[in-house]
């Protein structure tokens, strides 16, 4: 295995213009272990351990077959051939053929991994949410007794907490305790999630999840005087949501281009998409001269 990594450079070198991916002349494909070891038109391209029944090697020596053709390239140097000869040799061992792996475990591991077993039945639970069901029956497993349902006061505080960053207004607390619809709380979370400030709150966890900061962060450290402006722009109301909205891919194609903003510090508006909302924030706005670079 101490000359794998040499070996595989000198196959893509030599060896894959012709053989590997869908460009396998003679049928020889030789960028992986399966396709060596079955070959092409001539047999086997290598018998991993003996030398003497691998093509391949002999291929390289210039024995009954020449490789690759003198036509097209040289013959590969006596260093070469040693090296794939050892490698041959040793077993061709190559670790892509190891047992597949998710997420640092193989296969057959990961099917008795508890993420992936099936959801137990729950019995019903004396709550209106099905996950709740499942949480109970790990309470009754552990012989654990659920917590007292919260009051309307401590409710309402922990859903506005959570979705928005910040506590109810004494009115929106008192209108709630006041209530009586059983739709309430579900009103609430509604509301909650269509505000602004929901918006907001998730934009702040975006620049967590694109690495935001103002500095560099490796060994200069150096400032980025125009990052703030994504920044602010992501825990701006109006873009926050957009954010929010918007898929996985639209926001990283956003931030992608905002990069290129920040690091070129001018832009054609007429460029890649990007939200109207986004483009103010990165001094893009529509009053600018739609032709003209926009400096920052």
């Amino acid at each position: 295995m101490k000359n794998r990594p040499m070996t595989r450079p000198l196959l893509v070198k030599h060896c894959y213009e012709c053989h590997s991916g869908t460009k396998t002349m003679g049928g020889l494909s030789l960028d992986t272990q399966a396709g060596r070891q079955t070959g092409g038109d001539t047999g086997p391209a290598m018998v991993p351990g003996n030398l003497s029944e691998s093509l391949l090697i002999e291929a390289v020596n210039y024995g009954s077959l020449e490789m690759p053709p003198p036509e097209k390239a040289e013959k590969l140097s006596a260093d070469e051939i040693a090296i794939l000869t050892k490698w041959v040799a040793m077993g061709a061992q190559d670790p892509r053929v190891a047992a597949a792996k998710i997420g640092g475990m193989t296969v057959e591991e990961a099917k008795s991994w508890w993420a992936f077993q099936p959801l137990p039945i729950a019995d019903a639970a004396p709550s209106p949410e099905r996950i709740d069901g499942f949480i109970q029956c790990e309470l009754e497993a552990s012989s654990i007794k659920p917590s007292p349902a919260a009051d309307k006061r401590t409710l309402i505080r922990r859903a506005t907490f959570d979705l928005t960053g910040l506590p109810p207004t004494p009115a929106e607390v008192d209108a709630f305790i006041a209530g009586t619809s059983p739709d309430a709380f579900a009103n609430i979370v509604e509301r909650l999630l269509a505000s602004p400030q929901y918006g907001v709150q998730w934009g702040r966890h975006w620049l967590d999840v694109v690495r935001y900061a103002d500095k560099a962060g490796e060994n200069t450290d150096r400032p980025l005087p125009h990052a703030w402006r994504y920044g602010t722009g992501c825990s701006t109301p109006s873009i926050a949501t957009c954010v929010v909205t918007t898929s996985f891919a639209g926001n990283s194609r956003v931030t992608l281009y905002a990069a290129i903003v920040i690091k070129h510090n001018a832009v054609r508006v007429s460029s890649p998409p990007v939200t109207l909302p986004l483009r103010g924030a990165l001094g893009m706005t529509s009053t600018r001269t739609s032709t003209s670079c926009t400096r920052m």
